[in-house]
């Protein structure tokens, strides 16, 4: 027998994957209790907000999946197989969607949140999208893409394209969570007292949160807060408080 020794940098590749699959992991974990919550918390929501936060936390479970499978494939089933790193496994590709369609779906549902509370300003909202559609449209390309390429060492081609949606999705997230400040502080003019300090706290509460955590799991959190669902701390009836008093239903 043949002694091969594997001299392998996976730091950057591999082990990038499997810090980010952990984090991941852990995130969903929230956002499973976070549905419990929701699902039963005595709130009548609509039947089409309950679909839509079933479809959400369906595509977070399938990303997660589809990533974990391709952390197997690549550290268990192919160990010792260096020349396996040199082309990317379906799952991995297809682990592209799920995660850009819950970014854009719940971008959409703040958006729609916003266009409430600005009463309509049809200028803003389409900036917005304007920024937001992109990270769709490209990422859904990239995962048709990734499927034909096969080859990590061909991703550099695609940097300029990469580099367009992560801006727009930045540019698209900084625009809803400063003007969703911008008009929960406006609007505090038109309440005193306790609906003051309730508007105060949900300001505090969306600056600290909404930008915390860079994934799609974080995405859905903040869907489920939305949703009225309970979190700490005192999240849950700051939200639910909040979306009756300045959000129509």
């Amino acid at each position: 027998m043949s002694n091969i020794v594997f001299d392998l940098n996976l730091n950057n590749t591999m082990g990038m994957l499997l810090i980010g699959l952990i984090f991941d992991t852990m995130l969903y974990g929230i956002v499973f209790f976070q549905m419990y919550l929701f699902f039963t918390n005595g709130v009548r929501d609509k039947t089409s907000l309950r679909v839509l936060v079933a479809v959400l936390w369906i595509l977070d479970t399938l990303q997660l999946a589809l990533l974990s499978h391709a952390m197997y494939y690549f550290l268990i089933l192919n160990y010792a197989r260096p020349e396996t790193l040199a082309f990317s496994v379906w799952s991995l590709d297809l682990e592209i969607a799920p995660s850009v369609i819950v970014t854009f779906t719940v971008r959409c549902f703040f958006t729609v949140r916003l266009w409430h509370l600005s009463r309509g300003n049809k200028i803003l909202i389409g900036i917005i999208m304007a920024f937001a559609l992109p990270q769709l449209g490209i990422g859904l390309g990239m995962c048709v893409t990734s499927f034909r390429t096969q080859k990590f060492s061909e991703l550099p081609d695609y940097m300029g394209l990469l580099t367009v949606q992560m801006s727009s999705a930045a540019v698209a997230e900084a625009l809803i969570t400063g003007s969703l400040l911008y008009y929960l502080n406006r609007n505090k003019e038109m309440g005193t007292g306790r609906v003051h300090s309730l508007i105060n706290r949900v300001i505090v509460w969306t600056d600290a949160h909404f930008p915390s955590i860079p994934s799609q799991s974080r995405e859905t959190l903040h869907m489920f807060d939305a949703c009225h669902a309970q979190r700490p701390p005192r999240a849950p009836s700051i939200i639910r408080r909040a979306n009756r008093l300045i959000v129509p239903s």
